[in-house]
């Protein structure tokens, strides 16, 4: 779940509905992709999206949690975006 302070009722039900919105596309995404994977690997269709929903699910987590500790740090956003492509560099 979104992790915000909202005060207002209308807010948090707007903000509860953006977040399962996007775990779902998330979910909808790795599906499609991991059945297409699937096919392609000889591993099957089911098999295939079943791993590619559960994946999409999670990442869409982890990119909701990243973006909101993003959002709510006091840096500046360009200074995290340079720390990861600095850390990732081989």
């Amino acid at each position: 779940m979104l992790i915000l302070q909202i005060n207002s009722k209308p807010l948090k039900k707007q903000a509860s509905s953006f977040d399962a919105c996007v775990h779902a596309a998330g979910l909808f995404l790795g599906a499609v992709t991991g059945g297409l994977i699937g096919l392609a690997t000889e591993s099957g269709l089911f098999r295939g999206t079943g791993i590619g929903a559960i994946t999409g699910a999670l990442v869409s987590i982890e990119v909701v949690d990243s973006s909101i500790r993003l959002w709510q740090a006091r840096r500046s956003g360009i200074w995290s975006i340079l720390y990861v492509v600095i850390t990732r560099a081989p």
